[in-house]
């Protein structure tokens, strides 16, 4: 009987591996799964490995889309951690919820306005601001549109007209 091999090239014949599992002297075949190594490599090596590979293939601008991509991921992660760290750790869980809503922008277009939200929960609406202005401050947000005064507001609508949009 020959000598089985785990693949390579024996007698020149190509042999390919297998995985089996044996059960009461039977083996079978155990179903595998395709792995993705150049993805998976090319984030373990060294950033000097993936840089002399780019160059190598010619992949240079695939390498920087890469490196960009991890770094906005990597960024978007410490800020989501950042402000769920802020929302736990605040006195009013709900309160720093809504001011962060506010700071980002995405209560924008909701129809209750911040006075309403201070009232609700018993604070000035000063003092709700100020909570906006500060969050927005610490994660390095733009104004948004509620927090502008009324001349930023008419110079913010003037700078995005768009051409065949109403006034």
């Amino acid at each position: 009987m020959p000598k089985e091999h785990s693949g390579g090239v024996c007698c020149g014949e190509t042999r390919f591996s297998v995985p089996v599992v044996w059960v009461e002297d039977q083996r079978s075949a155990v179903r595998t799964e395709d792995f993705d190594f150049e993805g998976v490599c090319a984030r373990v090596d060294s950033l000097e490995d993936q840089v002399r590979e780019a160059l190598r293939t010619g992949g240079v601008e695939l390498l920087l889309r890469r490196m960009v991509r991890d770094r906005m991921e990597s960024e978007w992660a410490l800020l989501v951690g950042g402000i769920l760290c802020d929302i736990k750790d605040a006195k009013d869980a709900g309160l720093a919820a809504v001011q962060i809503c506010f700071a980002t922008g995405i209560m924008d277009a909701m129809e209750v306005s911040g006075t309403d939200y201070a009232a609700q929960f018993g604070v000035s609406k000063q003092d709700f601001q100020q909570g906006i202005v500060r969050y927005a401050r610490k994660y390095g947000l733009r104004q948004t549109r509620n927090m502008r005064d009324s001349a930023a507001r008419k110079r913010m609508s003037l700078g995005n007209y768009r051409p065949g949009e109403a006034r």
